[in-house]
């Protein structure tokens, strides 16, 4: 199977399979693009299956994915074979989506997070996006999980790390897969779950009892801080969730005014 940067695309049938291995995300060589021209690309009507193992990536892009999938008018399967971490958790939480996740997969929720320079009002404007990126991610994992929004904020605050049978029970996934169980290993003091080298950042805060965490050396705890996505990369990625902002900054500056 030939893999094109971290995905492929590919037939069976009447059903288009997207399996997803690694980071979505410019910084590691994806273009976003290029991926969601492929999908673009299939018959919305028809069958859809994802296989995913990924630690996340750029929010825009995942939240890009995720409204290609909510707008697929096909039956849609989303399978967990490994990783559904950060931003990823975003694509798993399509309202149209059936999520089976298989046993020795871990899902992670967390804060929103990014880099910045400039001056003093560009640090608070891109604060301030970060902030509404965050807000908007947080209504997705309510519509997901049915939980209230108080504590998917407070998982996410926490860095909440589930397994598969934990992501179920919380409403990350829907069915606990069993059979298709995940090998995940220490090998040359590298995680490696399902065959994919994960990043040092998704190390640090790994459950302990994962795959004996405990003994992953210190080296590999240097978590580096993602680039924060400049306006015109998101206006052009992700135009739906710009214009949800500015309808939510008008709203707010109305109510000040008021």
């Amino acid at each position: 199977m030939e893999i094109r940067h971290c995905w492929n695309v590919r037939m069976e049938g009447d059903t288009a399979h997207i399996d997803i291995f690694g980071v979505l995300d410019e910084i590691f060589g994806t273009s976003s693009k290029r991926f969601l021209d492929e999908i673009r690309q299939l018959d919305p009507n028809q069958k859809l299956e994802i296989t995913l193992n990924s630690p996340g990536g750029s929010v825009a892009t995942e939240l890009s994915i995720y409204e290609l999938i909510k707008a697929h008018k096909g039956e849609v399967t989303i399978k967990v074979a490994g990783l559904a971490c950060s931003a990823a958790t975003l694509i798993t939480s399509a309202p149209n989506a059936k999520v089976i996740v298989s046993e020795g997969s871990l899902l992670m929720i967390h804060r929103v997070s990014g880099g910045s320079y400039g001056t003093s009002e560009d640090l608070t404007k891109d604060a301030s996006t970060l902030e509404k990126l965050e807000d908007v991610a947080a209504d997705i994992y309510v519509r997901k999980t049915g939980r209230s929004k108080e504590e998917i904020l407070q998982k996410m605050y926490e860095e909440t790390f589930f397994t598969a049978k934990e992501a179920v029970d919380f409403g990350l996934a829907d069915v606990l897969d069993t059979v298709s169980k995940v090998k995940n290993s220490l090998e040359d003091g590298s995680l490696r779950v399902n065959g994919l080298t994960i990043a040092p950042e998704i190390v640090k805060g790994l459950p302990k009892a994962f795959v004996g965490v405990e003994a992953v050396k210190a080296s590999m705890l240097n978590p580096k801080k993602e680039k924060l996505m400049d306006l015109e990369q998101l206006k052009a990625e992700c135009p739906d969730l710009v214009e949800q902002i500015s309808a939510m900054a008008r709203a707010e500056g109305a109510q000040a005014e008021r």
